[in-house]
């Protein structure tokens, strides 16, 4: 009888011990060390988090191979389990792609930059829009008049789409300031909803330089074939065509480039996304499959079975 008792403790604390615990969040390094599991030879692993999603934490723990990543291993940071649910592994997989993407010392310094270049902007088409107004003003005939008036709204158009351009830019900036002191997926949704933004922005810019190169030239023939010329000579008009419609079509192919960039990085981040999910979905397979560790859960069921057989031999042999 003393010997199923002992059974019976031995198989109860197995049972115990089969079964995940409540416990304490995961280190980033425990993390990583789960997810390594999942590693090729020459392959190491090193988990960014734990990031807030949903009341829950996770790590997304990224494989590299060499400086290229090769896939991504999201982790429960509370049970230390693979997470395989598509919906948050693919929303935690592109908001840690984004913070990486996004973000560096060279695109911090460029945005820097830009927000100079556009706040200058500014200051240039206010001085266009007072120019204009100004040639308005001293118009003699409605005709001049009104091809003043358009050339000024042109001017104002452009004026504020580079404010616009400075708003989300700042934006951008403070967020990247705020990925620098250690970025969170909060921090990724608004870069990318920014980024978004200053992609329409973007697009309304074309829109309205196309407008602006179209117009210019009609503009300035308006007043170089009237017999007023405001007391500028006819080189300076011509001078002021050329330089005007130089600047607008550089300022053209600076935001197409723009427009393609974030077209091109949107795509990335869905298709890395899709790919990098897929990939765990692979290794995870693989793994399992190589895996010959019996699962907690079943060993924890065996040793509830052995346990009630213990129970009822000690109780037929006391018997």
């Amino acid at each position: 009888m003393k010997f199923w008792k002992a059974i019976s403790i031995i198989l109860f604390i197995l049972i115990l011990s089969s079964f995940p615990a409540i416990a304490a969040e995961i280190s980033e390094y425990e993390a990583s060390n789960i997810a390594s599991s999942y590693a090729y030879e020459g392959e190491t692993c090193e988990a960014y988090g734990p990031y807030e999603y949903n009341n829950n934490m996770y790590y997304v723990c990224t494989i590299y191979e060499a400086d290229s990543i090769k896939s991504q291993i999201v982790i429960d940071a509370n049970t230390g389990d693979l997470v395989t649910d598509e919906n948050t592994v693919k929303y935690l997989i592109k908001h840690d792609l984004a913070l990486y993407y996004l973000f560096d010392e060279n695109s911090y310094s460029l945005n820097i930059q830009n927000a100079d270049t556009y706040r200058k902007n500014i200051d240039t088409f206010e001085s266009y829009f007072n120019f204009w107004t100004d040639i308005r003003d001293d118009a003699i005939t409605k005709e001049q008049r009104q091809n003043a008036q358009e050339a000024a709204d042109i001017s104002l158009a452009i004026k504020n789409i580079y404010q616009n351009k400075v708003e989300v830019t700042i934006e951008i900036i403070n967020i990247q300031n705020r990925i620098k002191k250690g970025g969170t997926l909060q921090d990724a949704e608004d870069l990318i909803e920014a980024e978004k933004q200053a992609y329409y922005i973007e697009k309304q810019s074309l829109s309205k330089l196309n407008e602006a190169i179209e117009t210019t030239p009609a503009i300035y023939d308006t007043i170089l074939n009237s017999n007023y010329n405001y007391g500028i000579s006819e080189s300076e008009w011509n001078t002021y065509r050329s330089d005007d419609l130089s600047f607008l079509m550089y300022e053209k192919d600076t935001t197409e480039s723009n427009i393609a960039y974030w077209e091109s990085m949107e795509n990335t981040l869905e298709s890395d996304t899709q790919w990098f999910y897929e990939s765990m979905l692979d290794r995870t397979e693989e793994y399992e499959k190589s895996s010959n560790v019996l699962p907690g859960f079943t060993f924890g069921i065996s040793m509830f079975v052995l346990l009630i057989m213990g129970l009822f031999f000690s109780k037929k042999y006391n018997d």
